[in-house]
């Protein structure tokens, strides 16, 4: 077993989040943060092994082992995890793994540049609304939640209310004056999801703050 990986961790709550925009479903029908942390602390490489962790059954494994493991073995290469023939040889496809092919940096939207912006004027939206309603600004939202609102960039009403901390009273409350400000941030910058690169740890230590 390998200590807990903080950034892996990350890559999986994003990967979740995914899926459950491909497949319309709730993220938490795919996989509990329990589930994600055990991953990213066992760090599965074979169908078995991914069967074995908490919260993950054998319908599971078939609809999720393809979208999760080759995220394992790349982190575990670049990482030096596991040698890279261990790697290789307990690949689910086999001794021929796909290759992984390196994406030049300036293709994907940094969140450690635009997220600090974007939850600068998602802040002064919860403080205008605080001010509007005479109440504390966490009483709107705490500024834990409008970071996550700037990382994981909600779109729709549904994906606003994925975020933590937010419920449906909140969703119906506070989605319209939320959700333009960062569809325009996104639209203004070229920003979509596809585009987002999550792995960076100076991005986990702002979220964490």
């Amino acid at each position: 077993m390998h200590e807990f990986q903080y950034k892996l961790f990350e890559i999986f709550r994003l990967k979740r989040r995914e899926i459950a925009r491909r497949d319309n479903i709730p993220y938490l029908q795919v996989f509990r943060d329990r589930t994600l942390e055990d991953l990213a602390t066992h760090l599965p490489k074979t169908r078995e092994e991914f069967r074995q962790i908490w919260g993950i059954d054998e319908e599971r494994t078939e609809w999720y082992a393809d979208d999760f493991l080759p995220i394992i073995r790349q982190y575990c290469r670049e990482n030096e995890l596991v040698p890279l023939q261990q790697v290789a040889e307990v690949s689910a496809f086999g001794n021929n793994p796909p290759a992984v092919v390196p994406v030049a940096e300036e293709q994907y939207a940094n969140p450690s540049k635009y997220a600090p912006r974007l939850y600068e004027l998602l802040r002064v939206e919860r403080n205008r609304i605080a001010e509007e309603r005479g109440i504390n600004a966490f009483q709107v939202f705490w500024n834990r939640t409008l970071k996550q609102m700037a990382v994981y960039l909600p779109q729709t009403r549904n994906e606003f209310l994925n975020i933590d901390r937010i419920g449906p009273w909140k969703t119906e409350r506070y989605a319209d004056r939320f959700l333009p400000i960062i569809r325009d941030f996104c639209r203004e910058n070229d920003i979509s999801y596809d585009r987002v690169e999550p792995s960076l740890r100076e991005l986990l230590d702002w979220l964490r703050s």
